[in-house]
């Protein structure tokens, strides 16, 4: 795979370019399963679009913590377990708090997309 794109004088990473696709591929799955299930779109989208600087922010969090709390230097490798963990709370106390909804079953609902989102990070 090359390393980046030069689209009109930009430069674009295709790691970068794989994980947007994955996010986006993975945000319409879950949006057209939360519409089968009943939730509301827009509350949906919403909670998609503010669940993903919170993921990144625990992948960031979780990658800086591992190194120091086991003593190792350099990257952990392990950003997906912190945006995991970081995205579900954040999508717990949104749902809980913020819509009034019960979390589990709309997390249930959208626990399909973690494993294809993995998947098709390893990729890039």
């Amino acid at each position: 795979m090359r390393p980046s794109l030069s689209v009109f004088g930009f430069d674009f990473s295709t790691w970068r370019l794989v994980v947007l696709s994955a996010v986006v591929f993975c945000w319409i799955l879950l949006l057209k399963r939360t519409k089968r299930l009943g939730y509301p779109f827009w509350p949906v989208l919403v909670l998609l679009v503010l669940g993903l600087p919170a993921g990144a922010a625990g992948g960031h969090v979780f990658n800086a913590l591992i190194p120091i709390a086991f003593g190792a230097p350099g990257s952990s490798g392990l950003t997906i377990i912190g945006s995991i963990v970081a995205a579900l709370a954040f999508a717990w106390a949104y749902l809980k708090f913020r819509l009034k909804i019960e979390p589990l079953p709309f997390i249930d609902a959208a626990a399909f997309t973690l494993p294809l989102g993995i998947m098709i990070g390893r990729l890039g």
